[in-house]
């Protein structure tokens, strides 16, 4: 008689739990150090006080986190991705708010340069002013002039002021208007001189340089535009492609030559994931869903693979203390299942093909009569009593009696249909 079964297998709640948990815990626990030490990095560089609210908000959950480890690993999870997604970036922000003090730096440096512009401007007009009273005999000869020249000053510091507000109306963007403020300031440098040396007029001088102002404009806005998109691309792939090495380094740690196929695709494929990153093939965003996937899987495919393992060993020890003596190792099949073949000295034969996806296939053949029944009810009682694991979803799926020439089939709920050979 042969027997033919296929099952779903499972550990019993309490020990699959206990697997899945400690699987999750140590794959969630690199997590939690390589950002406790980015933390650290922030706070030794003395960044931490440039971003103090999301910096404690980070070191809050951080704790959070370690304190759920033991007891709660798939809470520590959650937390940890919720750190990994706020703590990108973060020593960037902090030095973007540090070098804004530098950029107030540079502001009072150029105010220190118009001081002095103006100063030296004071000087020469003094000079000038001196050199009239020198020339006081001859002050009929030269009232025009002088009154022309003390015209031009006016009109200058007049527009002076108005360049002033000028650039800063038509520079509004912040980094547009650092892009462009030494240009702008030259060129209402040249247009002071001209009004200054005189035998222009102000209002065409004026008109020119706003017009001149207006292109730089442009310029430095496009400039500012496209500044802004290098940053914010160039960030964006930055932390993706952090992430997606952080996800390779815990997922290698976990794949060796005797590893599943699966468990090693999930390796190869977010390793595809990361060139394409790098060749520009892949956004930032797919980039950072396939690396959380990854983890998720290679997590999966170690508790599947945990259980199979024990349920291999249960299986062995059941049907050797049956007498049966195995034919060989354990092999892989085709598709990915562990073949398990015994035999009793008097020829009895049977086989178990383990699957990582939760079935299990078995035969007893070489029996007289129904005596397979028999051995067939004993595995099934010694995995449940002796090693906790319990078949489910039964399915005869063929019998053979030597002495009954029939065929029975038997599908999945319980309809039987009998033939004759």
């Amino acid at each position: 008689m042969s027997l033919s079964y296929e099952v779903d297998y499972d550990l019993i709640r309490r020990r699959r739990q206990e697997a899945n948990e400690s699987r999750v815990r140590e794959a969630t626990r690199p997590f939690l150090e390589r950002y406790q030490d980015t933390l650290d990095q922030i706070r030794n560089e003395g960044l931490d006080e440039f971003v103090r609210e999301e910096f404690d908000r980070i070191e809050h959950l951080l704790q959070e986190a370690w304190d759920l480890l033991d007891d709660e690993p798939f809470e520590a999870r959650n937390a940890s991705r919720e750190v990994g997604n706020l703590i990108r970036g973060l020593g960037r922000r902090a030095r973007d708010a540090r070098n804004g003090d530098r950029m107030r730096q540079r502001e009072e440096y150029h105010a220190q340069r118009a001081a002095e512009r103006a100063a030296r401007q004071e000087e020469i007009e003094r000079l000038r002013e001196e050199r009239a009273q020198e020339m006081e005999a001859d002050r009929e000869r030269r009232a025009e002039e002088i009154e022309a020249a003390r015209a031009a000053r006016v009109a200058r510091a007049a527009f002076v002021a108005r360049m002033s507000e000028t650039i800063k109306s038509a520079l509004r963007d912040p980094v547009a208007y650092d892009l462009a403020r030494d240009r702008a300031e030259a060129l209402a440098d040249r247009c002071a001189d001209r009004i200054n040396a005189g035998g222009v007029d102000v209002a065409v001088v004026e008109g020119e340089f706003v017009a001149e102002l207006g292109k730089l404009a442009e310029t430095a806005k496009a400039e500012a535009d496209r500044w802004r998109e290098g940053e914010r691309a160039g960030h964006a792939t930055e932390d993706a492609a952090s992430k997606v090495e952080e996800s390779l380094e815990a997922i290698r740690r976990n794949v060796t030559a005797e590893s599943s196929e699966k468990l090693k695709g999930v390796l190869d494929g977010l390793l595809r994931i990361k060139e394409g990153l790098e060749k520009g093939e892949v956004k930032a965003e797919e980039a950072a869903e396939a690396s959380d996937k990854a983890v998720d899987d290679c997590v999966e495919e170690l508790v599947n693979e945990d259980v199979r393992r024990e349920t291999l060993v249960a299986l062995i020890g059941t049907v050797q203390s049956l007498g049966f003596v195995l034919l060989g190792e354990p092999e892989f099949t085709e598709d990915g299942g562990v073949l398990v073949l015994a035999r009793r000295p008097s020829g009895e034969e049977c086989q178990f093909v383990v699957r990582a996806d939760g079935g299990m296939r078995y035969a007893f053949e070489n029996y007289a009569g129904t005596a397979c029944r028999k051995d067939c009810a004993q595995v099934e009682a010694m995995l449940r009593e002796a090693y906790g694991v319990v078949l489910s979803n039964e399915r005869v799926i063929w019998e053979n009696p030597d002495e009954v020439g029939k065929d029975t089939f038997r599908d999945g709920i319980g309809e039987t249909t009998k033939g004759g050979l």
